[in-house]
């Protein structure tokens, strides 16, 4: 994946984690959410199996999470109810 991206942890993201969730950031954020997302994944996913990074596209605010294994993807989006912009494998 090639990226323009100026920050570091997220060229490292794009080359260590073979797959990448563009997730639309609500109007009024994730609010206590986020740290849910985080414990889930830390659960799921194991502190080494996946990276979040800021993201942007034109017209959306987004993050993007890394992961290891493809696995997950519908088991976190469904936990979450996540609407993604994009996804990437």
């Amino acid at each position: 994946m090639r990226t323009r991206s100026r920050s570091d942890g997220k060229r490292v993201a794009e080359r260590t984690f073979p797959i990448r969730l563009r997730i639309d950031v609500p109007e009024r954020g994730f609010g206590r959410t986020f740290e849910q997302m985080y414990d889930w994944l830390d659960a799921h996913a194991g502190r080494e199996g996946y990276a979040w990074c800021g993201d942007t596209l034109p017209g959306h605010s987004a993050v993007a999470v890394y992961l290891r294994n493809p696995e997950l993807v519908i088991p976190f989006v469904a936990a979450f109810n996540l609407t993604l912009t994009r996804y990437d494998e």
